[in-house]
């Protein structure tokens, strides 16, 4: 059982909408549906607090591939997660994908975790079967080109092939015939409570986005110049970190 938490970091969000996604300032996806991810980035010194003491689960990458019809508060997600933990030795898949979910197994029912974590079962919706093991290699920091891979973790075979690509780097509108304009940021969006994001978020370009992943609907996707949102995220909760 989760009892506290420290977890901080970055993510990375795309999917199939055009522009900017809908979800971020509470409306309709665009033609109806929406399917894409986010992807969580912890950075080190990051902690889970159980009734066993502290996890360390810096490095850890936690990604969730989701779909959902109508607007995201009018319908739920339905979701699969997959869980990178390969920085501290797998062990702690289970622990990872709960507090990326949102929800844990309490008296015998799925149920929020306390805290601002408990926010996420807004954003992943219904999880489909178990967490996957996976290996989640994002390369890029704020501000520069990124790519985004999901695979087979090392040593299973969960997954037969890469189950997600997609590449991008941030969005801008030229203004007054800047060559280096800045890139579209936004604040207190409809979103920003649910993925606890600290200060902006950095609207991105996404390139290129392909998926494999059978079990969910509409999970094979191949797009190209679609919408994409990174920032940082800080969850507290526990003690003086609530």
């Amino acid at each position: 059982m989760i009892t506290s938490y420290a977890v901080r970091g970055d993510f990375l969000e795309a999917c199939d909408c055009f522009e900017l996604c809908p979800c971020w300032v509470d409306e309709e996806p665009d033609e109806g549906h929406c399917t894409g991810l986010v992807a969580w980035r912890i950075r080190d010194g990051s902690t889970i607090g159980t009734g066993d003491g502290d996890v360390v689960v810096g490095g850890a990458r936690v990604a969730a591939v989701t779909a959902h019809t109508g607007g995201k508060r009018r319908a739920s997600a339905l979701t699969v997660l997959y869980v990178d933990d390969s920085a501290t030795g797998w062990q702690n898949l289970g622990l990872l994908a709960a507090a990326f979910s949102g929800t844990e197994e309490r008296r015998g029912a799925r149920q929020p975790i306390p805290g601002s974590l408990g926010a996420l079962a807004k954003v992943t919706g219904t999880v489909l079967g178990t967490p996957r093991p996976a290996r989640i290699e994002i390369t890029g920091e704020s501000g520069e080109p990124w790519t985004l891979a999901i695979g087979a973790a090392a040593d299973t075979d969960a997954l037969e092939e890469p189950a997600v690509h997609a590449s991008g780097g941030p969005k801008s509108f030229p203004d007054g015939g800047d060559p280096q304009p800045e890139p579209l940021t936004l604040t207190g969006t409809a979103l920003h409570a649910e993925l606890r994001i600290r200060g902006r978020a950095e609207a991105q370009r996404t390139a290129e986005l392909s998926m494999v992943v059978p079990a969910l609907p509409g999970g094979y996707l191949q797009v190209t110049g679609r919408s994409g949102m990174r920032g940082e995220f800080a969850y507290m909760y526990g003690g003086d970190r609530a």
